[in-house]
């Protein structure tokens, strides 16, 4: 147990011994140029590009909106199926 607190020991005073690295300067002018390019987000788009996105997202809701319709529609026609289906059932149930 004592050489293992030893090994403790010596690891922290090695902590203390070791020195910041220091950044070069063209490196950090560098992050500092492009950081208000990176908060400008979206505002940075082309405005071609903002109205493409715009129209996908219109069609996606509109082809989302026509699907529902469409299939809510075949909702309503279920019942009839199923009715003409329970016959046809019926009919062919000598082959099961």
């Amino acid at each position: 147990m004592i050489s293992k607190e030893k090994w403790i020991e010596d690891t922290l005073e090695l902590a203390s011994v070791v020195r910041q690295v220091e950044l070069p300067e063209t490196l950090q002018e560098n992050v500092l140029k492009r950081l208000p390019a990176m908060e400008r987000g979206i505002a940075s788009l082309q405005p071609y590009a903002k109205w493409t996105i715009a129209a996908s997202i219109a069609l996606l809701i509109v082809l989302n909106s026509f699907t529902f319709i469409k299939y809510a529609d075949r909702g309503n026609r279920s019942s009839t199926e199923n009715q003409a289906n329970t016959i046809y059932s019926a009919y062919f149930s000598f082959i099961n």
